[in-house]
This record gives structure tokens, C-alpha cells and sequence, in this order.
């Protein structure tokens, strides 16, 4: 246990150098060795956001491929918020905006222009 205990702590103290499977694998040997440290409530901070992330990069192409516009709204929102790189949401907020536009053209044929408008202004249009 001692052994397993210093591997874990050392994982934890060096945890810009490890990836995220290996600290999550420290984390779970941690918690199943009663190991507590500043250092590890810090990785799991660390691994949270990085969960959160994926998420949120995993529901902007589930969205955007499902056609969901205002799921892929909130999906963006959150992304950026979290911090995905912009190149990976813009591509994301490229589909929101075709769809707003032809919303928005569809809806000066005499539809309610309201949703469109509020959905562009999601996308990023400034339009």
C-alpha cells in the first residue's frame, strides 16, 4: 500500500506531464487507498473540466449532425464557455448560421422571424 500510495502521489504531483487517462487511473487508486492531498483534489478539478469539455465537443457534433438547432445553440454556448477551441466550435457555429440564414430568408416569405433572429444572434450573426 505505502508503495502504490507514493506512485499515486507522485502521478498527482507531476500531473502536467500525464495524460488524462493515467490521472484518472491515479485518482481512482487514490480514492481506493484513502489518499487525500491538495495535488489530487486539484487533478480532479483538472479531470472535470477535461470530462466537461469532451462533453461538450461530443454534443456540438451530435447536434450539428442531428440537425437539433437549438440544442447545437447551447452546445456552442457551453463550449465556449468551457474553452473548446474556437477553431473546433466555429465549425459548429458555421451550420448554426446556414440554418439561421435560411431561416431568416424563409421567414421575410412571411413567417414568424423571431425564432430565426434569436437563433442567429446565438450563432454569432450579427446580421
Amino acid at each position: 500500500k505505502t508503495k502504490l500510495t507514493q506512485t499515486v502521489n507522485q502521478t498527482i504531483n507531476t500531473a502536467p506531464s500525464h495524460t488524462h487517462d493515467e490521472l484518472r487511473t491515479a485518482v481512482t487508486v487514490a480514492d481506493a487507498v484513502g489518499f487525500r492531498s491538495p495535488a489530487k483534489a486539484e487533478v480532479e478539478e483538472r479531470l472535470a473540466h477535461e470530462d466537461a469539455q469532451a462533453a461538450a465537443s461530443a454534443a456540438l457534433t451530435t447536434w450539428a449532425a442531428a440537425g437539433d438547432w437549438d440544442a447545437l445553440a447551447v452546445a456552442i454556448y457551453d463550449a465556449r464557455n468551457l474553452g473548446l477551441p474556437e477553431a473546433e466550435v466555429s465549425v459548429a457555429a458555421g451550420r448554426l448560421q446556414e440554418e439561421a440564414r435560411m431561416l431568416v430568408q424563409q421567414s421575410s416569405q412571411g413567417g414568424d422571424a423571431g425564432w430565426a433572429f434569436e437563433l442567429g444572434r446565438l450563432a454569432g450573426l450579427s446580421e
